[in-house]
């Protein structure tokens, strides 16, 4: 390896030792008269040239990585270099090295290096005393918030493919709550781009195309709860959090998106990481539209003993909604007026530039579904204290389009969570500080029919007839995630499972929950259901079951022939082909038409239909099908 350097009379000065170096730190390299540098094994070269008089450049900081050398790694679990600490400083426990058991067990050895290469690699180099000192060291004082523990960083991502990664120079924080904890050896961090450090962005798709290349901060996540590091607990399976993200998108929802890492600490193997957006300003300026300072952003804060505060703008508009919600809770009674208001309509639908939009009913909806259909246990409506935590919301207030609950940090979740998060009903957002998104649909549940009969519709959509939460295409999108680990998990359990957390451990984790979405829907239609009335209320989701088609939408032929069925013992089918809905809203009145014989569909059709018993309506059934030609791409 040789290093050059194009100003004339500049000294190049390098480390490899992680250190930074500087005009009087470091070797000298004369790319004259030295030989190249010969680097055969895992090694942080950090390089800078300096001149007399003149500013120093920017540091280069590359890391290459040797998998024959990562695999040996600390095999005793010895600090890796005389600079590193001990096991524990500050509390803090660390832990180094790949265990013997399984870099040298016949089932893994023939995979582990393979493991190394399966996903992208991301390099964090530092000074070790921005890490491990006991005063000022942000790893060894992880409970530690805000700017002030924030240390620099170089940020490198090698791909495996051998495509263009980067390297960018940043701010390094650790991320978390409970697993600030000094018994966990393997924490989460947070990275800051900042002018501070050099570019103010990191320009980059980490997503590809399916998020921006444009970032102010990431956050660089692991296992929390459930993790091999930290608890021991066969239970991990690094894919329960982010199914909840990855389905708030698929409904068609704003999301934080995720991507799966090997994470270094100087050149040392830290293990398997995820990075994730965060839910904050830029986020929202990158996703919809307008400039970061045009949002509202507000989250539980544990400084403040989990009561919800803003990291963007202010909480004028959230104290807004709350009053509305506050008034219903004390009076037991959503008007149908107030509820068309909050949405910035009339009670007819139309849109009233009067009207501030101040709440997404179907974001809220939506949200709502995953935290019940996963039982998210620590969310809004954790059952750790009866107060919220992991809850963030988004709201423009330039242009109001209503306050977005965005999912967030649901480990406590499929399988690990609650079997009933519906009942009992929460009571931690009846006062200001604690307003959080559970408690507002509560309110709206219990006392509006409008918003009531509009979640069961979405619950019919999810839940049924393919859609995102039917066994099927649940667990496929359970599958995806974990077919994207499925090598590397090796390498995660050489560095932090050993012998008995391994990856047949987490096949049995991962079949866990495969096997409790098998199951999950009939309970929660019937939390919806009884056990919502055994708290005195009316059902979420209607008795009255949704008329079936002969065929849920798709391609059709022209002059299919479309029949439905009411599967219950009385009742009307009412229908339109049009998209409207049968079900006039407010009133109540069938403005659709009743279902007598069956229709033939010459051309693309939406069909939407309910049952209507007495004075009770269905939920909505609604199909596209696409008639010759066939229209592609199509979704509801």
């Amino acid at each position: 390896l040789t290093l050059s350097n194009g100003t004339d009379g500049a000294e190049i000065r390098y480390t490899l030792d992680s250190t930074r170096p500087t005009a009087n730190h470091g070797l000298i390299y004369n790319p004259l008269t030295d030989p190249p540098l010969k680097i055969d094994k895992t090694t942080i070269l950090r390089a800078v040239a300096v001149k007399p008089g003149w500013l120093d450049s920017k540091v280069e900081t590359h890391t290459y990585i040797f998998p024959d050398d990562v695999i040996r790694q600390s095999p005793e679990g010895q600090p890796p270099g005389p600079d590193w600490p001990q096991y524990s400083v500050n509390g803090q426990s660390i832990q180094y090295g790949m265990d013997p058991c399984i870099v040298n067990n016949p089932l893994y050895a023939g995979q582990l290096k393979n493991s190394l290469k399966e996903i992208p690699t991301i390099s964090l180099v530092t000074e070790l005393d921005n890490l491990f000192d006991p005063i000022s060291g942000i790893y060894v004082n992880a409970r530690e918030h805000g700017r002030e523990w924030e240390r620099p960083v170089s940020v490198e991502l090698v791909n495996p493919d051998g495509s263009e990664g980067f390297q960018i120079d940043a701010g390094l924080r650790i991320r978390g709550g409970f697993s600030r904890s000094g018994g966990n050896p393997k924490h989460a961090f947070r990275l800051f781009f900042r002018a501070d450090y050099g570019k103010t962005k990191l320009r980059y798709p980490l997503f590809g195309d399916e998020g921006t290349d444009e970032f102010d901060h990431v956050d660089l996540r692991c296992s929390q709860n459930y993790s091999w590091a930290f608890q021991r607990d066969p239970r991990n399976t690094m894919v329960r959090e982010v199914f909840s993200r990855d389905l708030q998108g698929e409904m068609g929802h704003p999301y934080t998106r995720s991507r799966y890492y090997h994470v270094y600490i100087n050149g040392h193997y830290w293990g398997l990481y995820m990075t994730q957006e965060r839910s904050e300003g830029s986020f929202a300026a990158s996703y919809m539209g307008g400039k970061k300072e045009d949002y509202d952003v507000v989250k539980t804060d544990w400084e403040i003993s989990r009561r919800m505060s803003a990291t963007d703008g202010n909480m004028e508009a959230y104290e807004r909604l709350y009053n509305e919600a506050y008034n219903a809770y004390i009076s037991s009674s959503w008007s149908d007026y107030d509820y068309y208001r909050i949405q910035g309509l009339n009670l007819d639908g139309t849109p009233n530039p009067d009207y501030e939009r101040m709440l997404d009913v179907d974001g809220l909806i939506d949200y709502m579904i995953i935290e019940y259909y996963t039982g998210d246990r620590d969310g809004p409506g954790s059952r750790y204290g009866n107060i919220p935590n992991n809850t963030w919301s988004i709201y423009n207030r330039v242009n109001p389009d209503g306050w977005k609950p965005m999912q967030h940090d649901s480990e406590h979740a499929l399988g690990t969570g609650e079997w009933n998060l519906v009942t009992y009903f929460s009571y931690a957002g009846d006062s200001w500080g604690y307003f959080n998104p559970h408690w507002l649909h509560e309110q709206l549940a219990k006392f509006n029919d409008e918003y009531r009969l509009r979640f069961a519709d979405h619950v019919q959509k999810h839940l049924f007839n393919g859609g995102l939460l039917t066994p099927e295409v649940a667990i496929a999108r359970i599958d995806k995630r974990a077919n994207q680990i499925d090598v590397a998990v090796i390498a995660e359990s050489a560095r932090w499972g050993g012998p008995t957390l391994t990856k047949e451990t987490w096949l049995n984790a991962v079949h866990v929950v495969r096997n409790w979405i098998t199951y999950r829907n009939p309970d929660l239609i019937n939390q919806f259901q009884t056990f919502v009335e055994n708290e005195g209320y009316d059902p979420w989701f209607p008795h009255t079951q949704a008329p079936t088609f002969n065929q849920h939408g798709g391609e059709v032929p022209k002059g299919f022939i479309l029949t439905m069925i009411n599967p219950n013992g009385s009742g009307d089918i009412y229908y339109t082909l049009d998209g409207s809905d049968p079900r006039q809203p407010v009133t109540g009145n069938a403005v659709g038409t009743k279902y007598t014989h069956s229709i033939t569909l010459n051309k693309t059709t939406n069909v939407k239909a309910r049952v209507r018993d007495g004075g009770t309506w269905s939920a909505l059934n609604e199909a596209v099908f696409a008639v010759d030609p066939v229209v592609e791409n199509l979704r509801i």
